[in-house]
């Protein structure tokens, strides 16, 4: 299992906390719809099936010491 990290930034009474979610193959067709491959392949490759890795990092939001 991968180390999880954790990145932090504080801006008054808000803390936003990065957190590491899961990496996932999508359908980059799904994705892209009507974009041209050619457009879009030279940032996101794909394999021979066309799947693309995807992040899923979500943020967790504070306010005033409460989650939201």
């Amino acid at each position: 299992m991968a180390e999880l990290t954790l990145q932090e930034y504080q801006f008054h009474d808000m803390k936003l906390t990065w957190l590491r979610g899961a990496d996932k193959l999508t359908d980059a067709g799904t994705l892209f719809g009507p974009v041209p491959k050619v457009v879009w392949s030279r940032y996101y490759p794909t394999n021979d099936a066309n799947m693309m890795a995807e992040l899923t990092d979500p943020i967790l939001i504070q306010y005033k010491g409460k989650i939201t």
